[in-house]
């Protein structure tokens, strides 16, 4: 999964990125690691650009979903 962080570091800088673990403690263990101190730490892959799509036809059966696609 990917996180997206907001941190400070031992000098007190803002460092703003991403981080690349297999879930939220393990994304909080490789931060402080590097000796940073987090302020925010929230899932990156949250949404995708289908999401919308799906949520309107969820209503709808597959069957029909799939006469409509072709």
């Amino acid at each position: 999964m990917k996180f997206k962080y907001q941190a400070k570091n031992k000098q007190g800088e803002l460092q703003v990125g991403y981080v690349e673990a297999a879930g939220r403690d393990a994304a909080i263990t490789v931060l402080t690691s590097h000796d940073l101190f987090i302020l925010s730490l929230v899932s990156a892959d949250s949404a995708h650009w289908y999401d919308g799509i799906v949520r309107r036809f969820s209503g709808v059966r597959t069957k029909d979903l799939v006469i409509f696609a072709r």
